[in-house]
């Protein structure tokens, strides 16, 4: 099985100093699809869902991201999915722009960014090789399985109709 790749420690300079600290309730949207995407965030505690609806009402859920995650980091214009906030969320926010020109002069920053974006680009790959049909019994293990990743203890924060409309895991048989 695939583990979660390690991102580098994320209070290392200088993005640690450059974000905003957010408090974010409950049921909170983050973001929504549509937004223009200025910010990308790190999670300090809580549970983010980034989501998807369709229009004919339906949900299709792309992803969870727990501490110390990673999300919302991309170079299109507008955002393509929601992100809400499963639980009570402490999140850094950090101003695209503003990263991104600072990168240009930052190697260590430059770095950690590209580290970031790789990151989400394996997650986007594994969840894309998922897509094929997988059992709601094998969709269920790869659900707890990435939850669990790194031997971490779990709380699920999502519903049993979040999980269901996670489209599937994201671990490859090995």
């Amino acid at each position: 099985m695939q583990s979660r790749i390690n991102l580098p420690a994320p209070d290392a300079a200088p993005l640690g100093a450059a974000g905003t600290v957010l408090n974010v309730p409950q049921g909170a949207d983050i973001f929504s699809q549509g937004d223009a995407c200025d910010a990308f965030f790190r999670i300090v505690s809580g549970t983010v869902r980034i989501c998807r609806y369709l229009g004919d009402g339906r949900r299709l859920i792309d992803a969870f991201y727990g501490e110390e995650e990673f999300f919302g980091l991309t170079l299109d214009e507008a955002r393509l999915f929601s992100a809400e906030a499963l639980n009570d969320c402490v999140l850094v926010s950090y101003r695209r722009s503003a990263v991104l020109a600072q990168a240009e002069t930052d190697g260590t920053l430059a770095r950690q960014l590209f580290h970031i974006a790789m990151q989400g680009q394996a997650r986007a790959r594994r969840h894309a090789l998922l897509l094929s049909r997988r059992s709601a019994g094998e969709k269920m293990a790869g659900f707890l399985l990435h939850q669990a990743a790194g031997g971490r203890d779990i709380t699920l924060a999502m519903t049993r109709q979040d999980i269901g409309d996670w489209p599937a895991g994201y671990f490859v048989p090995a």
